[in-house]
């Protein structure tokens, strides 16, 4: 049926060898031309949080419908699958995808891009902060330094704010890898969804050390990362209240 197709984008009249900018990928996001690709074998995933180091574009008028395109965080390989407007589940072309021992992962030989795929448009998508992307981080200590609440729209948990103690800041800031209003999706492989910011908090207090948290960063056009300020730890397990006060360390 239809969910076996992929459509691929193209940009008439620009040549791949041309990088696109994030401009470019706006403005000719109503003059993409599409090609069908038909796939026996796909992968269901249920929920975009199911997966690392994948990123989804942004919304695209397709034959399809309304639709994002799945393409890798760390490569730009892609499209190797796509997600319909409204609905959850993502859809992984079999074909596309490789499966071996990370140890044995060459990314310039096992990720190629197929031909008349438009690599350029896709990478920009992701340079130009257009696409939401996962990942996620592993920490060895209790305190992690994260305060974390509701997101504003109801939808998950976020970091709020970073937090030290005694002067230090703490790992999560340390890594780099983490931004204010990046959203908590797993705790150790276990789904956050439905859950509020106490729940996370405990989930992640309670885990086990080391603790993979997951994480999914919507995308921002460059220029507006959301700014914050470091705020003094407080452990919101000693009576605490307010989202705004409870950092999640143990």
């Amino acid at each position: 049926g239809d969910e076996a197709l992929l459509w691929v984008p193209s940009r008439p009249g620009v040549s791949k060898a041309e990088p696109a900018t994030g401009a470019d990928v706006t403005d000719v996001a109503d003059e993409l031309t599409w090609a069908e690709c038909r796939h026996q074998w796909w992968w269901k995933i249920e929920d975009v949080s199911d997966m690392d180091s994948a990123g989804l574009s942004k919304l695209i008028s397709s034959p399809k419908g309304s639709i994002e395109l799945v393409v890798c965080c760390d490569c730009s390989y892609g499209p190797f699958g796509y997600r319909l407007e409204k609905d959850p589940r993502v859809w992984l072309c079999c074909d596309l995808l490789h499966q071996q021992d990370l140890n044995l992962a060459n990314d310039a030989e096992d990720f190629q891009a197929p031909p008349g795929i438009d690599m350029s448009q896709l990478q920009a998508m992701i340079e130009s902060g257009m696409a939401t992307t996962q990942f996620h981080v592993t920490f060895e200590g209790q305190r992690l330094g994260m305060q974390l609440c509701d997101a504003a729209d109801g939808c998950g948990v976020e970091l709020n704010a970073f937090t030290e103690l005694d002067g230090q800041i703490g790992p999560a800031e340390l890594s780099g890898r983490i931004r204010p209003g990046d959203r908590v999706t797993r705790v150790n492989g276990r789904s956050t969804s439905s859950l509020d910011y106490a729940a996370v908090l405990d989930m992640i207090i309670d885990a086990p050390r080391p603790v993979t948290i997951h994480f999914e960063r919507s995308g921002r056009p460059e220029g507006a990362a959301r700014t914050y300020e470091r705020v003094q730890h407080t452990d919101w397990r000693q009576g605490m209240t307010g989202a705004a006060d409870r950092d999640g360390q143990g």
